[in-house]
């Protein structure tokens, strides 16, 4: 009896111990499948999104907020003519997405344009900006990058070859315009001024450094039109002359304004009936103090570019220093200035943008 019982104890352990092996087995070939299940699942939910524009355009959010910058620019970089530098993209990633929550984060299609489709990013009713999506044709995924609605034109004197990033811009971009350039079209001159081929294109967060193709070439940027313009390099004869009325023209402007000089010596410089001599010459600062003394040092004169025969434009930097009394004051400033030749060949100036200006 005490065997049989012993035997009976034995037979229903081993059962129980196979029922639960089973039963572990059991369970854990259905956490296998449902895994497996949710890795397939999960891949084509990936798979959906990067061959959905919509599902691209949530995709770049989730990575910009994320801080995946250097990832974002390497899509762009492989995928599209992208002419900003890493650097300029990351920084303005980040001054974007930094500190977001992207579940705030709404696209909708802002407009299509070729096989691009651009989408427009809100913060909740705020503006944040615009990505372009466009589909690989090797792969039928969508591709996404910040499309910065800032635009640049670049202007050439003479069809002169120059690039961004190695990027050739004749080749790539297209241009039938052919007009002054874009600094002096304004002032009724354009009989008188070199017709330049110009190049208009947008998704520039700021102005790219562009390479001639030529070293007898040079580009220089117009800060008032956001235009770049390549063409030859002045010649030393040129050069000098151009930095003489630059110099001359400058001074005379900052000594009027500062009420240092009057406006019949700056007159001497200034083109007639321009926005800028309009402005000028009704000009009246009763800021300024009487000065004993004044000089000019520091002086820097650069990117000097002639437009043609009958323009040209240059930069130029430097301190005022002014005394009044016992008191001595420093005014640190940047113009940029652009010429014409009149009727009698002489240079006059048509306008002045002051690029900085500091006092201490």
């Amino acid at each position: 009896m005490s065997s049989n019982h012993s035997k009976s104890y034995e037979e229903r352990m081993k059962a129980g111990k196979q029922f639960y092996h089973f039963l572990f087995r059991l369970f854990l070939t259905a956490a296998i499948v449902c895994c497996a299940g949710l890795g397939y699942l999960w891949f084509w939910l990936a798979r959906y999104e990067a061959r959905s524009p919509q599902g691209a355009i949530r995709t770049y959010l989730r990575q910009a907020v994320s801080g995946e910058y250097a990832r974002l620019y390497e899509e762009a970089d492989t995928y599209f003519l992208e002419l900003n530098s890493e650097e300029a993209m990351t920084q303005k990633l980040e001054e974007l997405f930094s500190g977001r929550d992207v579940d705030s984060l709404t696209d909708s299609l802002y407009y299509t344009s070729g096989k691009s489709r651009f989408y427009l990013i809100k913060d909740g009713s705020s503006y944040l900006c615009v990505l372009e999506t466009t589909q690989d044709a090797s792969d039928s995924e969508w591709r996404t990058r910040l499309a910065p609605e800032t635009m640049y034109a670049f202007e050439t004197m003479n069809g002169e070859d120059f690039s961004v990033r190695g990027i050739d811009i004749p080749d790539n971009f297209s241009s039938d315009v052919r007009e002054a350039p874009r600094g002096f079209i304004d002032l009724g001159l354009n009989d008188d001024l070199t017709d330049v081929s110009r190049y208009e294109i947008s998704g520039l967060i700021e102005a790219p450094e562009v390479t001639c193709a030529s070293a007898d070439d040079m580009a220089v940027l117009d800060e008032l039109s956001q235009t770049i313009y390549i063409g030859p390099a002045p010649t030393d004869e040129q050069y000098q002359e151009f930095s003489a009325e630059i110099e001359d023209t400058a001074f005379a402007y900052c000594a009027y304004i500062t009420e240092d000089g009057t406006f019949y010596a700056l007159n001497q410089h200034l083109y007639p009936d321009t926005e800028f001599y309009n402005n000028i010459s009704g000009f009246d600062n009763q800021w300024f103090s009487t000065h004993t003394s004044t000089s000019y040092e520091n002086v820097r004169i650069y990117d000097v570019m002639p437009l043609g025969d009958t323009a040209f434009i240059g930069s130029i930097s430097f301190d005022y220093v002014v005394t009044a009394t016992s008191t001595t004051r420093t005014y640190s400033s940047v113009y940029q200035l652009y010429f014409v030749q009149n009727s009698r060949g002489a240079w006059k100036l048509t306008n002045l943008v002051i690029l900085s200006g500091t006092e201490s």
